[in-house]
């Protein structure tokens, strides 16, 4: 089990629900990785690089997802600027994925990330490099 998020009604549920998840692997014979995972019941959160707030009712995007969308960004820029335009398709699609993951927060992350798109769809190969086109680049900008 990996990524996922519960959500209930009551602290109360919360704890019975957790109960129940927890008999799941035991179950199957498999064992938790006890340092993984929020068990306690909480009305904050992070999860996949979001803040999720219930009491507010909002995602954030946490300054670390930040830092590593701009770090991403900047390297795959500087390598465009390096080899003439030409990425790695795999580091266009890992930073495409970096940019995904911010989409409940940021909703305009899905306009600028569909040139990119576009320009991994010219690949050849995962293997291969991609010609980052001059609206792409100011995409990654953004």
């Amino acid at each position: 089990m990996d990524d996922f998020l519960l959500l209930v009604g009551s602290e109360e549920e919360a704890y019975e629900l957790r109960q129940r998840v927890e008999r799941v692997p035991n179950r199957l014979g498999l064992k938790r990785n006890e340092k993984k995972g929020q068990w306690v019941p909480v009305q904050v959160v992070e999860h996949l690089g979001l803040e999720v707030d219930f009491k507010e009712g909002v995602f954030r995007v946490t300054q670390a997802r930040l830092e590593k969308i701009t770090s991403k960004a900047t390297d795959l820029l500087c390598e465009a600027s390096r080899e003439r335009r030409w990425v790695p398709a795999r580091k266009l699609a890992a930073f495409n994925g970096l940019g995904q993951s911010v989409y409940l927060v940021v909703l305009a992350t899905r306009l600028y990330l569909r040139e990119l798109y576009l320009v991994l769809a010219e690949k050849r190969s995962w293997g291969a490099k991609v010609n980052l086109t001059r609206q792409a680049s100011g995409n990654v900008e953004w």
